[in-house]
């Protein structure tokens, strides 16, 4: 079975992290996968280092929709001639793939992020405009979590053509004392000190600005260090933050790391601030994989990594005391973070490995095929 991967993104995110993912671990004996990328595409190193067949296109770059994006995947379709293309935030290849005589059997498209829905499509007009437009232009959609499906309903597309596929990745190579000790001192951080850490671009609905906050709001800040990891459009904003509450000793940004694993080694606990577009998220998982848990928001798939008490902390979206009140509840029972790490590990191995992703997509393929 030929599969035609199709995904508009210039740099490296969530979907194309997916896309690789899949290809890694997908039965090669049964499927062929192919990439469809925009030219210039930081994807296309990433993915022929693995040995994934690149096809280059024009028009598509960080555009869901263009006409000469239609047009130049309609030529690709028609000489590839694959039964499934598969995209991923690209609504040129849905429409290519359905023209006439575009040799492609089946449509299916992603959905990989959560946000609030608006505009037309919410409304009772636009609600049934959108379900025809999803009927004539996609076979088959999966979402990444519940929360992502239901922003597809809340638009009008049929739930019975969605089928959840959550995120997988691999496990982490677990650290060994020596690689463990190298993070700390990598990182200057001392045996008596909980380090949390989070790992995102520096963007306000990754809501840094409510953990700066919460730190600020500590009534103690002894033996705790913050790491922020990722650049970003608020990074200034952030760093003149942290300096006006004097916070630069218990709050250090990383920069962007090539290896986030090595903070990670030196990390107890993951942080989660997001109020906008997180899904099924990567870097929860990877966290997770290492035995490391989470305190995150309870905003969109969030609820569905993260279960309050038992491998994490949830609190309210944006709600800065109640943050505050979480990392102090971790502070003063350092017990908790095994407990919860424990449990999340067991978390990642029953429902989140990559293997069992790709057993999953796997099937959707072939039902959709053979359908």
């Amino acid at each position: 079975m030929k599969i035609l991967m199709v995904i508009s993104d210039t740099n490296i995110g969530g979907a194309g992290k997916w896309i690789l993912e899949t290809y890694r671990s997908i039965d090669k004996a049964r499927f062929l996968v192919k990439a469809v990328i925009p030219i210039g595409s930081k994807l296309k190193e990433l993915y022929e280092g693995a040995g994934l067949s690149v096809i280059e296109c024009g028009g598509i770059d960080d555009k869901s929709f263009s006409k000469s994006g239609v047009k130049e995947l309609y030529r690709i379709f028609r000489q590839e001639k694959p039964d499934i293309v598969h995209s991923h935030g690209t609504m040129s290849a849905r429409i290519a793939a359905k023209l006439p005589f575009a040799n492609v059997k089946k449509v299916i498209y992603t959905r990989h992020s959560v946000f609030e829905p608006t505009g037309f499509f919410t409304t009772p007009v636009g609600k049934p405009v959108n379900r025809v437009i999803t009927a004539l232009t996609a076979d088959r959609i999966t979402a990444v979590c519940e929360a992502a499906k239901k922003n597809l309903t809340d638009t009008g597309v049929n739930p019975k053509k969605i089928t959840v596929v959550y995120n997988g990745v691999y496990a982490l190579p677990a650290p060994t004392p020596d690689q463990i000790k190298q993070a700390k001192e990598k990182f200057g951080v001392s045996e008596n000190e909980t380090v949390f850490s989070i790992s995102a671009r520096l963007n306000p609905v990754k809501g840094h600005k409510y953990l700066v906050e919460a730190v600020h709001n500590m009534k103690s800040k002894e033996n705790v260090k913050f790491f922020i990891a990722g650049t970003g459009s608020e990074e200034a904003a952030l760093k003149k933050q942290v300096a006006d509450y004097g916070l630069e000793d218990n709050i250090i940004f990383t920069g962007f790391l090539d290896n986030v694993s090595q903070l990670l080694y030196a990390t107890d606990v993951l942080l989660n601030c997001s109020y906008g577009t997180e899904a099924c998220s990567l870097a929860i998982l990877e966290a997770n994989s290492l035995g490391i848990p989470c305190i995150a928001t309870d905003y969109g798939g969030n609820p569905e990594l993260v279960k309050d008490g038992i491998n994490g902390i949830l609190y309210p979206t944006n709600d800065v005391a109640a943050l505050t009140d979480a990392l102090e509840k971790i502070q003063q029972n350092p017990s908790l973070i095994k407990a919860y790490g424990n449990a999340a590990k067991r978390t990642y191995q029953e429902g989140f490995t990559v293997q069992i992703m790709t057993k999953n997509i796997e099937k959707v393929y072939e039902e959709l095929l053979y359908e």
